[in-house]
């Protein structure tokens, strides 16, 4: 994994965090993903979810190099642009 700073890594998991809340269903498989972990943590293996994560977590920092390529005037450790409207509440968030 790449070396990273505090602010970037917060950025990246508000990122995950607004990804989530944006479309809760493509984050359905969670549930399933902690039952695994038990499973495997059960079985005396070490969990995968620490793998699939920091792979997710991978995807997210590219993405958001990418959208910092887009706009060389945005600050690397910049938050994402402004809040979308929340599809869960029907509302922006606080």
């Amino acid at each position: 994994m790449t070396s990273v700073t505090g602010t970037t890594l917060e950025t990246a998991l508000n990122e995950w965090m607004r990804r989530y809340t944006d479309d809760p269903t493509r984050f359905k498989r969670e549930w399933q993903t902690v039952c695994e972990f038990l499973a495997e943590k059960s079985a005396g293996q070490v969990p995968s979810y620490g793998a699939q994560s920091v792979a997710y977590l991978e995807t997210i920092l590219s993405d958001l190099a990418i959208e910092i390529a887009k706009d060389p005037c945005r600050k690397p450790d910049a938050p994402p642009a402004p809040p979308r409207k929340c599809t869960c509440l029907g509302k922006s968030p606080q």
